[in-house]
């Protein structure tokens, strides 16, 4: 199976009724890339989680997903979903 690994950065904003709204994900080419982008979101967003994920190029089948980074609030099935239910909203 060939493999891709892909490093994403996903902010969180909230809206007018205090929900937390997701925005475009990033995608970066290294980890390093990602949590500093993560820091540079963390003072203007809701939320920001900084990951890694694994999946197969063929069929785009999503295999393991590891947090990198995280900071501020997630949405609860982010939160579940990364293992991080303390950080869920």
């Amino acid at each position: 199976m060939p493999t891709l690994t892909r490093f994403m950065v996903q902010a969180y904003r909230r809206d007018d009724d205090g929900d937390l709204i997701a925005e475009e994900p990033l995608q970066f080419h290294c980890p390093d890339e990602a949590r500093q982008r993560l820091e540079e979101l963390s003072d203007r967003r809701a939320g920001v989680v900084a990951y890694s994920w694994i999946g197969d190029m063929k069929t785009g089948e999503t295999g393991r997903i590891s947090l990198l980074s995280v900071s501020g609030a997630l949405p609860k099935f982010a939160a579940i979903a990364l293992g991080i239910e303390d950080h869920a909203a």
